[in-house]
């Protein structure tokens, strides 16, 4: 079978999965699980992932590799491993709101556009250590889309403008936590 194939085959099989959960009753109970995971709320994720696992016993045979996205979901918090993710991501998040911070001031007080571009793009750089999944991505990438318009005020002398881009871009950043 060409390597297509299988991709076509296994985008049927989550599908089919995906549909066959959503009209069970405990398709709920996945959802709640999923979203403690994702929030980082390891004890309820396990427990919840566990509960989901027994109710849904025979369902999970037809689809191991369902059953193993959970067991490992259960492993990584069990480890500890995704508190250290967090953890180091939210660390990240904190040193860039406060890059951001910095520059908010140095513009408010009368920074040329040589130095607010300087620490702009800074923070700029930084922001592509934050890297996981991707609605945090998607977050990421629009936190970065606006440090980069502020690089461009900064550039064209429109430090106002810059000022309100780096806010928003701070708002988005806080958020992410």
């Amino acid at each position: 079978m060409k390597q297509s194939q299988k991709l076509a085959v296994t985008i049927v099989c989550v599908t089919s999965l995906t549909a066959a959960l959503a009209k069970t009753p405990s398709s709920d109970l996945y959802v709640q699980a999923n979203d403690a995971y994702t929030h980082g709320d390891c004890n309820t994720a396990i427990e919840l992932f566990t509960r989901y696992k027994a109710e849904n016993e025979e369902k999970l045979k037809e689809h191991v590799d369902f059953l193993q996205k959970i067991n490992s979901a259960i492993n990584y918090c069990k480890t500890g491993s995704y508190e250290k993710y967090l953890q180091a991501k939210n660390e990240v998040i904190d040193t860039l709101v406060a890059k951001i911070h910095t520059a908010i001031e140095v513009i408010g007080k009368g920074a040329s556009n040589e130095e607010a571009f300087a620490l702009i793009k800074q923070a700029s750089d930084l922001s592509k250590e934050i890297n996981a999944n991707d609605k945090l991505d998607n977050a990421r990438s629009k936190v970065n889309r606006k440090l980069k318009a502020a690089m461009l005020y900064a550039k064209d002398s429109d430090l106002q403008n810059a000022k309100e881009e780096l806010r928003d871009a701070k708002k988005d950043l806080e958020a992410l936590k």
